[in-house]
C-alpha cells in the first residue's frame, strides 16, 4: 500500500479535558470539523470546544445521555 500525500487532514495531541486547548487548536489549524475518537468521557469537552470555534463536530460513538 503506497502512502498518500494529503495535506486536507491534521492530527494533533491535546488535553482534550479541556474545551479551551480544543477550541485553540481548531482556531490555530484553521480546522471547519473536528471528529472525535476519544473515550466517551472527553465527549463534551470536544464538542464544548469544537462549537465555541464554529466547527462541525463528528463523533464516532456520540452519547450525551449521562
Amino acid at each position: 500500500m503506497s502512502a498518500i500525500d494529503d495535506n486536507r487532514f491534521t492530527a494533533m495531541q491535546l488535553d482534550a479535558c479541556r474545551a479551551e486547548a480544543v477550541s485553540a487548536a481548531v482556531r490555530e489549524t484553521g480546522a471547519t470539523l473536528v471528529m472525535n475518537a476519544c473515550d466517551p468521557r472527553m465527549n463534551m469537552p470536544i464538542f464544548e470546544g469544537a462549537f465555541d470555534a464554529c466547527a462541525d463536530y463528528i463523533d464516532m460513538a456520540m452519547s450525551l445521555s449521562k
